[in-house]
């Protein structure tokens, strides 16, 4: 199942039911630095690191 989520793209992998979606390392602001009160971080780092299906061990299929 493919699915728009709140990090982006996102998808529920058959076969051990694991949600495959972006993850972001974020540094903080200073609140001097904040545009607005939304603006509370940066992204540093952003992607994605799961086992392939057939290394995690389950043994849901």
């Amino acid at each position: 199942m493919k699915y728009g989520g709140l990090t982006g793209p996102e998808e529920i992998r058959v076969g051990d039911h694991q949600v495959l979606k972006n993850y972001y390392l974020l540094k903080g602001k200073a609140k001097s630095k904040m545009k607005d009160k939304d603006d509370y971080a940066d992204i540093v780092s952003s992607g994605q690191s799961f086992l392939p299906l057939d290394k995690t061990q389950c043994e849901m299929f």
